[in-house]
């Protein structure tokens, strides 16, 4: 189990890092296709600014919180991604953007959430006791 979550954090972040440099370079292009006014573009250029360096932090939820739940933890995935993706988003929303109104103080908030939840899955995944009994001795013996 612990393999194949590495191998499926390698094979996603390398993808998720590819794709991220495809867009950043030609987001202009790929923007122009969706519309040809200057000020959407210009919105979508400065989100995609903010967002693509953060993305990766995605692929690692994705692989950790989908392991996390494979192994029967559904609960404590929900709890993590609503915590943070929701409620932290809303805090953050209602007490710092009225403090700093922009376009871009909005768009902060989900790399911010990305890394909280990120950072979350990794200390779950570290710490946690989430992989089943019996798993374990069989994943020990295969690695030996």
């Amino acid at each position: 189990m612990k393999q194949g979550v590495f191998q499926g954090l390698v094979i996603s972040m390398i993808y998720t890092i590819l794709i991220s440099i495809i867009l950043y370079l030609n987001a202009e292009r790929i923007l122009r296709v969706f519309s040809p006014d200057q000020d959407v573009i210009a919105y979508g250029y400065s989100s995609m600014l903010i967002l693509l360096p953060f993305y990766w932090t995605m692929a690692i939820h994705q692989i950790l919180m989908g392991s996390i739940r494979g192994s029967g933890r559904t609960m404590v995935t929900m709890l993590i991604g609503v915590g943070n993706m929701c409620i932290l988003r809303m805090i953050y929303i209602n007490l710092l953007v009225p403090f700093f109104p922009s376009f871009e103080a909005v768009m902060w908030c989900y790399p911010i959430t990305w890394l909280t939840t990120m950072g979350m899955d990794c200390i779950y995944s570290w710490k946690a006791k989430w992989i089943p009994k019996g798993k374990e001795e069989q994943i020990g013996e295969k690695s030996q």
